[in-house]
């Protein structure tokens, strides 16, 4: 049996608190496809997808 790794979601406001970025700016890259995230009842977004988002930006988490 083939095995692949769990992905895991973050919501949007974990998201949101790791970018240290407003609400709004979140469904603003989301919605301009800078930033990928599944509608799932709420959005969530890949961990990986958001360590993607913040490589291909020149932006900086503030962590």
């Amino acid at each position: 049996m083939l095995r692949t790794k769990q992905e895991k979601f973050l919501s949007l406001e974990d998201a949101r608190k790791i970018l240290g970025v407003s609400e709004r700016s979140m469904y603003r890259y989301i919605h301009e496809g800078r930033l990928k995230a599944y509608k799932i009842g709420y959005w969530k977004i890949k961990e990986q997808d958001l360590q993607q988002f913040i490589k291909r930006s020149s932006y900086k988490p503030k962590r």
